[in-house]
C-alpha cells in the first residue's frame, strides 16, 4: 500500500491502520460540513428575509427623505417656475432676433462638451482658444498644456467621458494624456465641432454694451510670424470655459527668491530625467500632482522630500495591484434609479460630501512612505542658499524646489462687473446673477469627473439661454448663489454637484410619465443605465455608443492567456 504522495508503507498494517484513520477523520469533516453547510443556509435565509423585510418597509421612508433633499437641490429652479408663472420679468431679458449667437471661451474637456450641447440647441456658435490645438491643459506639448508625461487621470475612463462617446475599450482603465488627447479630439471630429473653434485666437477683452445688451469681445489672432491681428464681435452669450488651472501660485517662502538650485511649479514639471541624482524637495501635496510627481521622482532622483502644510485624506486610485476597491464595484454595478436614491438620501448628511481636510489621490504614496523612497518633512520655514529650513528646528540642502501649490482662477479678460468674486459668486455654480447671460462652466472643482460635471453644466445653460428653463429674479439668483473662490478646493465629491443639475434637467431631458408607461422599453433603459454612465445616455437611444455593464466588469477584471489574475476573496477599501 501507498501514501496519498506515492510512497510506500513499512507495513501492510501500517497501510491500513493509516487509511482506516483517514476514512474515518474524512467522514466526520464532511458529515460536520454538511451540518454546518445547513445551518449557514439556514441562517442566511433568515437574513435574506430579514433584509427583505427591512427593505420593504425601509425603502419608502427613504425615498421620502431623498424626496425631500430633492426638493431642496431643485430650490433655484422651482424659483425660476414661480418668477414665470407671476409674469415677472425674465432676467435675461429680451431675446435676441435671429439666431442666438454664443461665444466660448475655451477650447478644452469643458469647452468642446460646451460647444456640442450649444449647437444642440440652436445657437450659433464660435470657440475660442489662445492655443494651437484643442484639449486645454491636456495638450501635452502645446502652450496651454498642464501635465506631465506620465500623468494619468484621477477617474476611470468609465467615469470621465461624455455621453454617446464612450472611451475606447482597449484602454487601460486610468487615461494618459495620450489617450485623453485621443479622446478629446476624436469627440471633436465625432460632433463636427472643429469647424466651430478658432485656434490661435485669444480673448483678451469682453465688455458689455450697455445701449444694446450685447457683449463685445475683442479677440486676438496669432499669425505664423508671431503678429498679433485684433478684431472685434458682437455676441449674445458668453460661456467661459478657460479652465481653473490659470495662474499657478507659489508659496510665500522668507528667502525662496534666493535659492542657488532650480524652483518650479508643478505646471512646469515634464518629465523626471532631468532631476536624476539630484535631491529634490517638493512642497505641496495637493489633489494629487504634488503626490504623483514625488513618486515618479523616487525612481531616479538622489532623494525626495515632501514638506506637506495641510493635512489631508489620502486615497489610493481605485484600482491598485489590478483589484478594484469595493468603492469602484458599487459604483459600476449600481443602476441609475438606485444610485440616485441612495445618494439623495445619503446627500442629507453633511459628512458623505463635503469634504472639510480635502483628499488627494495618491496612487501609492503611503508604500512609497513606508519604503522611504520618500521622505515627510516639516513645514518650511525659510530658505538660505541650498538651505532649506523647516519649523521643527530641521534642515537639509536641496538642488530642486517644485511647488505644487495649485492654481488662482484667472479671468482678467473679462471687465470687472462680468466677474464673479467672493461676495457675489455664481448661481447653480454657474450662472453669473448680475448678468445671466454670462456663465462659467467648470469653475468648481470636484472630487470626482469632471468632465460628467462641465457637460451636465453645459446641458443646464443650453436650456436656460434658449430659454427652456426658466430663471429666477437676479436678486433671487444673488441670495441662492453659492461663494466664489479664486483659490480652488476640493470641497465637496462630484456627485454633489452631479444630483443638483440631474433634478433640475430631469424634467427637462425625460419623457413625460405618460409616454414612459406607453414606452416600457425606454423606462427601463433610463432606470436600468448604470449609474456612472453620464447622464446623458439614460434617456439615449443609442445603442452603440453608451456605457454598458460588461465595460465595468472588464475594468475589474486582469486577465493572462484566459486566466483571470486578479482574483480576490475580499475587495480592498
Amino acid at each position: 500500500m501507498r501514501l496519498p504522495n506515492g510512497e510506500r508503507f513499512r507495513s501492510e498494517r501500517d497501510g491500513m491502520v493509516f487509511y482506516l484513520c483517514f476514512s474515518i477523520a474524512w467522514t466526520i469533516a464532511i458529515a460536520m460540513g454538511a451540518v454546518a453547510v445547513k445551518e449557514v443556509a439556514r441562517t442566511a435565509w433568515r437574513l435574506v428575509k430579514v433584509a427583505s423585510s427591512l427593505f420593504a418597509v425601509m425603502l419608502p421612508c427613504y425615498c421620502v427623505m431623498a424626496s425631500t433633499n430633492a426638493r431642496r437641490m431643485r430650490i433655484g429652479a422651482d424659483a425660476g417656475e414661480a418668477r414665470k408663472s407671476s409674469g415677472a420679468a425674465d432676467p435675461l431679458g429680451d431675446a435676441p432676433r435671429g439666431r442666438r449667437r454664443l461665444c466660448i471661451v475655451g477650447a478644452g474637456a469643458s469647452g468642446l462638451t460646451a460647444t456640442r450641447h450649444a449647437l444642440r440647441r440652436g445657437f450659433d456658435v464660435t470657440t475660442f482658444e489662445k492655443s494651437d490645438s484643442v484639449g486645454g491643459v491636456w495638450a501635452y506639448g502645446h502652450d496651454a498644456c498642464k501635465v506631465f508625461n506620465n500623468v494619468i487621470q484621477n477617474v476611470t475612463k468609465l467615469t470621465n467621458v461624455f455621453a454617446d462617446y464612450p472611451a475606447k475599450r482597449a484602454w487601460p482603465s486610468y487615461l494618459g494624456w495620450r489617450q485623453t488627447m485621443d479622446y478629446l479630439t476624436g469627440y471633436a471630429a465625432a460632433f463636427s465641432l472643429n469647424e466651430h473653434i478658432e485656434l490661435n485666437a485669444e480673448i483678451v477683452r469682453v465688455e458689455r454694451d450697455e445701449k444694446s445688451g450685447e457683449f463685445e469681445v475683442t479677440i486676438a489672432y496669432r499669425g505664423e510670424s508671431a503678429t498679433m491681428t485684433h478684431r472685434i464681435e458682437r455676441f449674445d452669450y458668453v460661456w467661459v470655459a478657460s479652465g481653473q488651472l490659470t495662474q499657478a501660485t507659489m508659496p510665500e517662502i522668507r528667502g525662496l527668491s534666493t535659492f542657488a538650485g532650480d524652483v518650479l511649479h508643478s505646471s512646469e514639471y515634464k518629465t523626471p530625467t532631468l532631476f536624476a541624482e539630484k535631491n529634490v524637495l517638493v512642497v505641496g501635496l495637493g489633489s494629487a500632482s504634488g503626490s504623483d510627481i514625488a513618486q515618479e521622482l523616487s525612481w531616479v532622483a538622489s532623494s525626495v522630500s515632501l514638506s506637506i502644510r495641510t493635512e489631508r485624506d489620502v486615497y489610493s486610485r481605485g484600482i491598485l495591484g489590478g483589484v478594484a476597491s469595493m468603492m469602484n464595484r458599487v459604483a459600476w454595478i449600481l443602476p441609475a434609479w438606485l444610485g440616485v436614491l441612495g445618494y439623495t438620501y445619503l446627500d442629507c448628511y453633511g459628512w458623505i460630501h463635503h469634504l472639510r481636510k480635502g483628499v488627494t489621490d495618491s496612487g501609492d504614496l503611503l508604500s512609497h512612505f513606508a519604503l522611504n523612497k520618500i521622505k515627510r518633512v516639516d513645514v518650511i520655514e525659510r530658505v538660505h542658499g541650498s538651505t532649506v529650513y523647516f519649523t521643527d528646528g530641521t534642515c537639509s540642502v536641496y538642488d530642486v524646489i517644485i511647488c505644487a501649490t495649485g492654481y488662482r482662477r484667472s479671468f482678467d479678460f473679462m471687465a470687472k462687473n462680468l466677474q464673479p468674486n467672493e461676495k457675489s459668486g455664481l448661481f447653480e455654480d454657474c450662472i453669473l446673477p448680475s448678468d445671466p447671460r454670462v456663465a462659467y462652466v467648470l469653475f468648481v472643482l470636484p472630487f470626482g469627473s469632471h468632465w460628467q460635471l462641465a457637460e451636465l453644466q453645459s446641458m443646464l445653460l443650453a436650456r436656460v439661454h434658449d430659454g427652456t428653463i426658466p430663471l429666477p429674479s437676479r436678486e433671487t439668483m444673488a441670495t441662492l448663489a453659492d461663494s466664489f473662490n479664486i483659490v480652488g478646493t476640493h470641497e465637496h465629491l462630484a456627485e454633489w454637484w452631479k444630483h443638483r443639475y440631474i433634478f433640475v434637467l430631469a424634467p427637462y431631458i425625460f419623457p413625460k410619465l405618460a409616454t414612459l408607461w406607453r414606452r416600457p422599453r425606454l423606462a427601463m433603459r433610463i432606470l436600468w443605465s448604470p449609474w456612472v454612465a453620464p447622464f446623458g445616455e439614460w434617456a439615449s437611444e443609442n445603442d452603440r455608443d453608451r456605457t454598458c455593464y460588461r465595460d465595468s466588469w472588464a475594468l475589474a477584471n486582469v486577465t493572462w492567456s484566459g486566466h483571470r489574475l486578479n482574483r480576490c476573496m475580499f475587495f480592498p477599501w
